[in-house]
This record gives structure tokens, sequence and C-alpha cells, in this order.
């Protein structure tokens, strides 16, 4: 029974609490008058902007200077008394045939 009586002490307060707030918000809502219109000879006036002016052109940008000349590269990099070896020669494998199998065959297999 003290659980109810918990309860509705509850109840009632929060519903005062509720009907306190919104009694106070209705009436600062409607104590509340609209703000004066300003008066209309006070009005800001806009400032004239001065004219607009077509930009200035620049001038071209100077040509870049030409490249400097290059220099020829040495043909080898060991020509002193011990002259560097020329390049081997290179070997192509021979191309491959379907005729021919890629690995021998394994021993006892006769194809």
């Amino acid at each position: 029974m003290e659980i109810v009586s918990y309860l509705l002490a509850f109840i009632l307060f929060h519903v005062m609490v509720l009907s306190q707030t919104s009694c106070t918000v209705s009436v600062a809502l409607r104590r509340r008058r609209p703000p004066p219109p300003p008066p209309p000879h006070n009005r800001p006036r806009p400032s004239p902007k001065p004219p607009v002016q077509p930009p200035v052109p620049r001038p071209p940008p100077p040509p870049p200077p030409p490249p400097p000349p290059r220099q020829p590269l040495p043909s080898k990099v060991n020509d002193g008394p011990h002259p560097s070896l020329p390049p081997p020669p290179k070997t192509l494998p021979p191309p491959h045939t379907y005729g021919s199998p890629r690995y021998p065959p394994p021993p006892g297999r006769n194809y």
C-alpha cells in the first residue's frame, strides 16, 4: 500500500511541475510584445560601388633560356691501357616445335 501512495505522490508532483511550467511559458509568451518596426527614415543606404575597371594586361613572360649543349658520352668506360672486352655474343635457344618433346621422355617409355 505504501508503494501506491508513493506512486500517487510522484505522479501528482510531476503533474504540478509540468502544469506550472506550461503556465509560465504561455504567460511569458502572452506578455511578450512584438518589437516596434524600424523608422523608415533611418534605413541604412547601400554605399555606391566604384565602377569596375578592366584588369591591366600583363606583359608576356620572357621565353625560357635555351638548354645547355649536351656533351657527348664516352664510348667506353675503360679506354685506358687495358681496353674493355666486347660483350659476349647472344645465343638463342633452338625454336620449340610441337613434334619434339620439351623434356626427354622418362626411361622405359617409347613414343
